[in-house]
């Protein structure tokens, strides 16, 4: 303003004045909520509470966002009944159970002709409908096809075998395989992941206790790594002198792809690790407790459970509801939502799922990449490690803790570039 004197610029009056039209300018802020029914932190994907970027979700009510999104928002139909979220089926090719006990997806290398499945590997043969009850995320009875046999009950179409590669995906804690949904989805559209999405067969698999695997009170990462191990030759069994795995996890899942790396040995042809340091999450397991304390302990309905997802979890409208309503299971009884994974009775396990994670990631023989929300996450020893080129650093920016949720296409971008470069797929000479 011209007719401002130099004693009112040198005075408080400017900036009163500035902050008064700013205020002027913006939206109103939306009332702080008691610690009891919501935090600040993310949903603990990771023993590590970090601070994320909010966005303008974060301020919709849930009419707000069943008005912008009706057509994936779980809304009431005519007779009173809550709708479903986007199908697992929009991002898979099929789904099975593995002996009863834990949920699989498999995104076959190519998708021109879809004909998703479920299916489970036991004793018997039968396919089942593709359909599934919300909130139900225990397991249930299963059936038993070829795992990469994509018939249905009326035709059949010939078996698809594993390439050379398979990229394992492994989510983090109180997560499941939908959480990578988009991620997948992004693997298979966007133009530089091309080549390799036609040589590649992804598997996404939900731990023990975590989505429609089975309950257990045993989260020690030997029990998590002989799972992997043991899924992996179950269903590639037939195919298993000709098949590689590229092991890639984010957070926990992180965690688990390095031990089983070791595991595996020359099976494991790479791994990438998303968003987990063993510095800062060591340094943040002593909060870790009255952060999961303070997550609501239950949801009315989906829309409550997914407008919170938008303000503590991912930025990504589209992950949060399918990702987040596969994290929950609805009380038959009273109809409210609550966690299907009780992290606070897995913090037994906290340090040894990261004590000595950097070493290990670090020796591991096989091409590396760490993706990182932030390159100040970065502790000494992958400091050191990165400086010597002993793995790939990649820093996905505007992103949180869920960067594969919140950035998915630059995380597969970035996968498959590095899945392009050390191990030659979608080269002339890949079979």
């Amino acid at each position: 303003n011209s007719n401002l004197t130099i004693k009112d610029m040198s005075s408080s009056n400017l900036h009163k004045s500035l902050i008064q039209k700013r205020q002027l300018s913006m939206p109103p802020r939306p009332k702080k909520a008691s610690s009891s029914q919501h935090s600040s932190a993310p949903s603990s994907a990771m023993p590590a509470p970090h601070h994320r970027r909010h966005t303008t979700s974060s301020s919709l009510s849930s009419e707000k966002l069943t008005s912008l999104f009706s057509e994936t928002l779980p809304t009431t139909n005519d007779d009173g009944n809550e709708q479903k979220c986007p199908d697992w089926s929009d991002y898979f090719d099929e789904r099975g159970m593995l002996e009863n006990k834990w949920r699989y997806y498999i995104s076959h290398p190519t998708r021109a002709k879809r004909n998703t499945t479920e299916h489970s590997i036991d004793n018997q043969t039968e396919i089942k409908s593709n359909q599934d009850t919300l909130g139900s995320n225990k397991p249930t009875g299963s059936t038993c096809i070829d795992p990469f046999t994509t018939s249905t009950a009326t035709t059949s179409t010939p078996t698809i075998r594993p390439r050379q590669h398979v990229l394992v995906l492994l989510h983090g804690g109180g997560l499941t395989s939908l959480s990578w949904a988009l991620f997948v989805k992004a693997f298979r559209t966007i133009h530089p992941a091309a080549p390799v999405s036609k040589h590649v067969q992804i598997v996404a698999l939900d731990l023990r206790d975590h989505g429609q695997s089975f309950d257990s009170d045993n989260l020690s990462m030997d029990h998590f790594t002989a799972d992997v191990d043991h899924i992996l030759h179950s269903l590639y069994r037939d195919e298993w002198k000709n098949t590689s795995f590229v092991l890639c996890g984010h957070s926990l899942g992180g965690a688990i792809a390095v031990h089983t790396a070791h595991k595996l040995q020359h099976k494991c042809s790479a791994v990438i690790v998303l968003d987990v340091v063993e510095g800062t999450a060591l340094q943040a397991l002593p909060f870790m407790k009255q952060v999961i304390a303070n997550r609501p302990q239950k949801f009315r309905n989906l829309p409550d459970a997914i407008t919170w997802c938008l303000s503590n979890v991912t930025q990504s409208v589209e992950s949060a509801h399918i990702s987040f309503p596969s994290q929950l299971i609805k009380d038959p009884n009273h109809g409210f939502y609550s966690w299907r994974t009780d992290l606070a009775k897995s913090s037994k396990y906290w340090h040894e799922w990261y004590q000595s994670l950097s070493d290990k990631f670090l020796r591991v023989p096989a091409p590396k990449l760490l993706i990182l929300a932030n390159k100040d996450r970065l502790d000494k020893a992958l400091t050191i490690g990165e400086m010597q080129g002993k793995f790939q650093l990649k820093v996905v920016y505007a992103s949180g803790h869920y960067v594969h949720e919140d950035n998915p296409a630059q995380c597969a971008s970035s996968v498959a570039q590095f899945m392009s470069r050390f191990l030659r797929i979608g080269s002339h000479n890949t079979p």
